[in-house]
């Protein structure tokens, strides 16, 4: 996030800060859509990837009448579910703190503009604002859990490919 930006030449502050807010804004905006875009992308994709080649590899390589270790199947699949759903609800909660992120940027600037509070220390005011932000500390949270899920998913499915590879 940004700092409180020095004063290079004869700019009036208001002028540099309100720069930097409508800077800070657009970044939120656009970050908003990437951060979406992306990491839902991948972790739907290899998630449910894991989901079809465990299913392919249950109905096609195994012994379907004596499958070692079915439990580490239906735990991998369990698991991998948790890991599309927390990556779900992440994606939703990352979006309402984007739109938290950019009601609290206007709010403070709207202090500014009213005359209610100064413009030197906006920035940090904004950022102990924001660092404060429920949904900040809860995206972290619900990715972080949609990691963990999925590698614990990919172990279990590794596991029972392990036990039910023909031959072995």
């Amino acid at each position: 996030m940004p700092t409180e930006p020095p004063v290079p030449d004869s700019r009036r502050p208001s002028d540099m800060l309100y720069g930097e807010y409508d800077k800070h804004r657009d970044f939120l905006l656009a970050s908003d859509q990437t951060i979406s875009t992306s990491y839902t992308k991948w972790l739907l994709t290899l998630s449910g990837g894991g989901l079809g080649l465990s299913i392919t590899f249950a109905r096609g390589i195994a012994d379907p009448d004596g499958a070692s270790a079915p439990w580490c199947l239906a735990a991998a699949w369990i698991i991998l579910t948790v890991a599309v759903g927390s990556g779900l609800a992440a994606l939703f909660v990352s979006q309402r703190g984007h739109e938290q992120s950019r009601v609290l940027l206007d709010h403070h600037m709207g202090e500014v503009r009213a005359g209610g509070a100064t413009e030197v220390g906006f920035w940090p005011r904004y950022n102990d604002a924001h660092a404060g932000l429920k949904t900040v500390k809860c995206v972290g949270i619900m990715n972080l859990a949609s990691m963990v899920s999925f590698l614990i998913g990919v172990i279990m499915l590794a596991c029972f490919a392990y036990y039910n590879v023909p031959g072995r």
